[in-house]
């Protein structure tokens, strides 16, 4: 009888250890971000909250947003905007998605968002870098590269120069970068809580906009956020086939 009772009790530690407790982290977790979705004007883009709990790209990309909406709070007075995912028409009838564009008198950044794990390795003028996980190597386009390709088709867009514009290569802080970082300026490779200190400098620098123009540039790239899902499911599909060449090409 008294085996019988410390099964018992030693299950239902067990059950609270493992499964009771972790199910309450993440509860809690979840409310902090829904929390924190609800106060962000990210949802004004047609944003869901169930693809940023679950997605690990949009979570990444929402922590982002929601971390610049705090810093041009603090340091644009209301002079700045923030636009997630602008869809941009390139030369070749592609489409460029522009993870989040932020656009200021100072100029316009340019943002790449990388929510990776692991470690990652790569060189600035490599095509391809490498990630690394336990039991897992893995390539993919080298994201200076990428977002170079995303300054390039914004520049055509909106029919500026791109010294306009700014590149910010974000990775979490959880990754282990093992990477060459440039040294300009214009285009720059961070970890999330680098970035504070990227923005600050750069909402700080000379202006090169009117506030009118800064206006207009954040009404166009809105309209560009806000496509129609056919455009949206367009770009999926041909960035699955551009990978899967990659990756033949890589094999």
């Amino acid at each position: 009888m008294i085996g019988q009772e410390f099964l018992k009790t030693l299950f239902l530690n067990l059950l609270m250890i493992c499964v009771v407790i972790p199910l309450l982290v993440y509860c809690t977790y979840a409310f902090m971000l829904y929390f924190s979705f609800r106060k962000s004007s990210y949802s004004d883009f047609n944003k869901r909250f169930i693809k940023v709990l679950f997605d690990k790209g949009a979570r990444g990309e929402f922590k982002i947003f929601r971390l610049l909406e705090k810093l041009v709070d603090k340091y644009s007075k209301g002079m700045a905007f923030i636009v997630p995912n602008v869809y941009v028409q390139k030369g070749n009838s592609e489409t460029s998605e522009v993870d989040i564009v932020l656009v200021a008198p100072s100029g316009i950044v340019v943002v790449e968002s990388k929510n990776y794990a692991g470690s990652v390795y790569g060189k600035i003028d490599e095509k391809f870098w490498t990630q690394v996980l336990p039991g897992k190597k893995s390539r993919f386009l080298n994201p200076l590269i990428q977002n170079e390709g995303h300054v390039k088709a914004l520049s055509e867009f909106l029919k500026l120069p791109k010294e306009s514009f700014r590149s910010v290569v974000v990775f979490p802080d959880s990754c282990n970068l093992k990477v060459e970082r440039p040294v300009s300026n214009k285009v720059v490779l961070v970890k999330f809580s680098e970035l504070p200190k990227v923005v600050k400098q750069f909402l700080s620098e000379p202006k090169i906009f009117t506030l009118g123009e800064v206006f207009q540039f954040n009404k166009v790239l809105v309209e560009r956020s806000l496509v129609d899902e056919e455009i949206k499911r367009t770009h999926i599909e041909k960035v699955k086939e551009k990978r899967a060449s990659w990756q033949r090409s890589l094999d």
